[in-house]
């Protein structure tokens, strides 16, 4: 377990700090608003046999969410895929949809949903009329993709990288100079 000293939680502190325990939250924290959510590379829905519809892609499924305060990157190999069965007589929504808290298991998947919850993204809404015994094409409205990725995004989250990288090479020369001087 670390037992460096942590950021406290309840008070004004910095967002990532030398050896802290949940970095990754605090990393999560730091990109919320960075991209905005939704699809940015596939998580195509579409029709399979009866009520279910198939959630998958050609490349890289890649999608953002935000639960919280927290952005969250989604990613599902392209030989992967998911199935969901919907309802007949309603209108649905496939989402992907994520639960995360520090100190908590995270969970991410594909589900139907009656609206779309707030720690998920829309893949598409199905309308099916009552007695439908399958899924027409022409039923699945897909979530229209997020903006592309500028290059200015990815050189200021590189910058964020570099900067965090080199504040910690620094940090790791100061700690070993001074084990050296404590004969550690």
């Amino acid at each position: 377990m670390n037992t460096y000293p942590q950021q406290p939680l309840d008070d004004l502190r910095v967002d990532t700090a030398w050896r802290e325990n949940y970095s990754g939250a605090s990393m999560n924290q730091k990109l919320h608003g960075l991209l905005p959510k939704g699809v940015y590379s596939g998580f195509a829905v579409k029709p399979k046999s009866g009520l279910t519809v198939e959630v998958s892609g050609d490349d890289q499924n890649i999608a953002v969410l935000e639960v919280g305060t927290y952005s969250l990157t989604a990613r599902m190999p392209s030989n992967v895929t998911k199935q969901v069965t919907l309802t007949a007589g309603k209108t649905q929504y496939v989402v992907l949809e994520a639960q995360y808290a520090m100190h908590q298991a995270s969970t991410i998947g594909v589900y139907v949903r009656d609206t779309v919850p707030s720690n998920a993204i829309m893949l598409a809404k199905v309308t099916l009329p009552a007695g439908a015994t399958s899924v027409p094409a022409d039923s699945i409205e897909l979530a229209l993709p997020s903006k592309p990725v500028t290059a200015a995004d990815y050189a200021e989250l590189a910058a964020y990288t570099i900067d965090n990288g080199r504040r910690t090479l620094e940090l790791q020369e100061e700690l070993n100079q001074l084990k050296k001087t404590l004969g550690l």
